[in-house]
């Protein structure tokens, strides 16, 4: 039983979802993007959400945020 406690915190990381990247030019289009929606844009809300996920994605791979 120790055996399976102890390969389960060690993998961890394997377990969590992979997390894209994205080039500095693609972030800044993205918020060129974002600012010419309306206030109002439920789109707006998804990618909040969308921010949220990867943040967990990080928080379970332990990566830094950034």
């Amino acid at each position: 039983m120790l055996a399976f406690l102890t390969s389960c915190a060690q993998g961890v990381s394997e377990n969590c979802p992979a997390i894209a990247t994205y080039s500095d030019v693609e972030e800044a289009q993205v918020d060129h993007d974002l600012a010419l929606l309306p206030p109002d844009s439920l789109i707006r809300d998804f990618i909040k959400d969308y921010g949220v996920l990867r943040n967990e994605v990080r928080a379970c791979r332990n990566v830094p945020d950034g």
